[in-house]
């Protein structure tokens, strides 16, 4: 018989926003009954689809997709009045965004906290979940508020089922809250990673704050199912670019502790810098999946994203993909 350890484990990847990270590799480091058949990869005491509870590679079970397969979730929230309030009202200002002349070259500040709550998902509650208010200026409320849900983060290793975080975007841009869904299936279509994506009624504390479209959070869980190798530099691109008064602000989302040098961020940025005309596009295709890229860009345009990477180098992510020699992929 053979020990597997390590079975899905989220620690590698954990956000700066993730609680008690060394008591999440104690959970996550042992799975299971932690005894591998003969006939077995790996046991994850999760995913039974083999008969055996095992995935390649001692990869947990990953429910995220199932979730989304619903097409409006019931979703009831019951938090402390006094916290509701606060979270509601906490507020990211213009001001403390675009603040100074270097305001695109540093990474933006978040303004909200963590507050404890039960949150129930089609009549499931599951206790002690984080919950913060979420967006910039455009999705920002105090009476339907952008939500951010996070399973794990005052209990480290829980879920539900095994989803540890999503998104609550109130649409307050988009009156027909289909135009975000739609898109994210257009990328998908195209060969480009996308966010899962779905609908829910919410309701907290009894009030009811009416239809949200709920987005998966993009974190190790979205990148092992979108790439082969899950280890690599995630990236968050929030009004930033590969120009000297833009480059700092990119929000680095996993490996905070094992590499935080953006050296591969740095690569990109050198040749973007330097590189002559005749050499550009060669040069820049072995920092940057270049083909991908097209595609993200000629979708952008399509979808007439103007707050996007090519419309305002905003709201995008990239993935520095250890599969593809280390080239980030839009």
């Amino acid at each position: 018989m053979i020990l597997c350890a390590g079975c899905g484990s989220d620690v590698e990847n954990a956000g700066e926003d993730d609680a008690g990270i060394a008591a999440d590799a104690a959970i996550l480091l042992s799975c299971g009954d932690g005894v591998v058949d003969d006939n077995e990869l790996c046991d994850d005491g999760v995913n039974d689809a083999l008969g055996g509870g095992c995935l390649p590679g001692c990869q947990s079970e990953d429910l995220t997709s199932a979730l989304f397969e619903n097409d409006l979730l019931e979703i009831s929230i019951e938090v402390e009045s006094d916290d509701w309030e606060t979270l509601r009202h906490q507020y990211k200002t213009p001001h403390e965004m675009f603040l100074g002349t270097d305001c695109r070259n540093r990474e933006i500040e978040s303004p909200y906290s963590w507050f404890p709550s039960t949150v129930t998902v089609n009549g499931t509650p599951v206790a002690s979940t984080g919950i913060r208010k979420m967006g910039h200026i455009g999705s920002q409320s105090t009476v339907k508020p952008s939500l951010k849900i996070n399973f794990a983060h005052f209990v480290p290793g829980q879920r539900f089922e095994t989803v540890k975080r999503f998104a609550l975007n109130n649409s307050k841009g988009d009156i027909s809250y289909m135009r975000s869904c739609i898109a994210y299936k257009a990328f998908a279509a195209a060969g480009i990673a996308a966010p899962e994506c779905s609908y829910a009624h919410v309701v907290v504390n009894g009030q009811d704050l009416g239809i949200y479209f709920v987005v998966e959070e993009l974190k190790s869980r979205f990148l092992q199912r979108n790439f082969t190798e899950a280890t690599g530099n995630l990236y968050e691109g929030t009004a930033c670019d590969f120009r000297p008064e833009f480059i700092g602000g990119f929000e680095q989302k996993t490996n905070l502790l094992s590499s935080p040098v953006r050296t591969d961020l740095q690569a990109v940025y050198d040749i973007v810098q330097s590189a002559s005309d005749a050499e550009f596009e060669s040069q820049l295709s072995a920092v940057v999946n270049l083909d991908e890229f097209y595609r993200f860009w000629a979708v952008e345009s399509l979808l007439w994203h103007r707050d996007g990477y090519g419309g305002n180098s905003n709201n995008y992510y990239i993935y520095a993909n250890p599969a593809d020699d280390g080239r980030f992929h839009f």
